[in-house]
């Protein structure tokens, strides 16, 4: 949140892994520096690109929602991972909007790129 973006790899496609049990994941980093970590082996040809706040949360997670694919963040070369359905990182998400406005409305007008907590509709995705 602080750097309004999230970070994720991309040739041709968005890189998609798949968890243990065979679920397909999209890996996204807070940070440029962690998916380059990640630019191994199978994702040797894929370059970090930047999401948007407002694409993640009004494309990306209603997207991989639709298609079953849940999160992977925070990606290790390892593998490791936190896994999260789509829905529960845009609740979260809402959620920390939501307590940024409570306390300072103003951050919203200084960042008009970042999405009121109002506009992001739960149960669209």
């Amino acid at each position: 949140m602080e750097k309004r973006c999230v970070w994720g790899l991309y040739h041709d496609g968005w890189a998609i892994g798949a968890t243990s049990y065979g679920r397909n994941s999209l890996p996204v980093w807070a940070d440029k520096t962690f998916a380059k970590l990640c630019q191994t082996e199978v994702w040797a040809k894929y370059q970090p690109a930047e999401m948007t706040l407002d694409n993640f949360i009004f494309k990306v997670l209603p997207y991989a929602a639709k298609e079953k694919v849940l999160l992977s963040i925070m990606m290790t070369p390892e593998g490791r991972s936190v896994f999260l359905e789509p829905s529960k990182v845009l609740m979260d998400l809402k959620n920390y909007l939501y307590e940024i406005y409570t306390k300072s409305p103003e951050f919203f007008k200084a960042h008009p790129d970042i999405p009121l907590p109002r506009k992001i509709r739960i149960h669209a995705i």
